[in-house]
């Protein structure tokens, strides 16, 4: 079940996966792959020792293109360097400052400090990339500015923050540090509104790319968070999908 992805500065690709219900922890792990679907290996696996994940939801890449993950089972962030060597880890279970309980979106700022989605805390958290407490945000309800089980995170070129606030079904927006400026969406199933969304993307054009997860699309809302379109689609399958659905034909 592929929960995160995160492009490198290279064209690399990475692929978070977790187990589904009822299926083989051995397809937890983070895929690397390519465009053009080259596959080039996989970091991690199943377990709790370091390097390794239980639950991975989040991933992000900082400016030096070290990869983070978020693992809201273990209530940790495992770095990744380049070469894919384990660098550190780090996390607390908890609702102090710093501490998270499951941690479910992140994203780097501008000057390189993890913002990061509290998701049972209802709260929006940043921390330098070691760990060390900065400032937060957001607290449960849902008034501007407060959370149900917030879940994605983006940032805009102008550095506002967006967050897919999930069981409120609405995108909320904020300045840099966290000052409400918008509400865009409700629940339903009409043009521009949401049913459990859960991440929430941004193009050059400043365009605000929603999963629509409990509706099963994408919707597209203008800067001003009009409804511009929605986005449906079908599976295709990669070459190495492909390749190893021919070898194994009982899959």
């Amino acid at each position: 079940l592929p929960t995160a992805m995160a492009i490198r500065s290279d064209g690399r690709i990475f692929v978070a996966s977790r187990a589904v219900t009822g299926g083989s922890f051995q397809t937890i792990g983070i895929q690397m792959v390519t465009r053009d679907h080259d596959f080039f290996g996989k970091l991690g696996g199943p377990g709790r020792e370091p390097g390794q994940m239980v639950g991975p939801m989040a991933l992000a890449l900082d400016a030096e293109d070290n990869l983070y993950l978020a693992d809201d089972v273990l209530q940790r962030i495992t770095v990744y360097d380049r070469e894919g060597e384990v660098t550190t880890t780090w996390g607390t279970q908890g609702s102090g400052d710093g501490e998270f309980d499951g941690p479910s979106g992140i994203i780097f700022d501008r000057d390189d400090n993890m913002v990061l989605v509290d998701h049972k805390n209802h709260r929006v958290q940043r921390l330098t990339k070691d760990g060390k407490y900065i400032s937060k945000w957001g607290s449960f309800g849902d008034g501007d500015g407060q959370f149900n089980l917030p879940w994605g995170i983006a940032q805009d070129s102008s550095r506002n923050i967006y967050v897919a606030d999930w069981r409120n079904d609405r995108i909320q927006k904020f300045s840099k540090d966290g000052e409400h400026i918008a509400t865009f969406g409700e629940s339903g199933d009409g043009d521009g509104q949401f049913s459990r969304p859960s991440a929430v993307a941004l193009d050059d054009h400043a365009n605000i790319y929603v999963a629509d997860w409990g509706n099963e699309r994408v919707q597209v809302l203008e800067p001003s968070g009009a409804f511009l379109m929605k986005l449906r689609g079908e599976a295709t399958i990669s070459k190495w999908a492909a390749d190893f659905f021919a070898s194994n034909p009982d899959e």
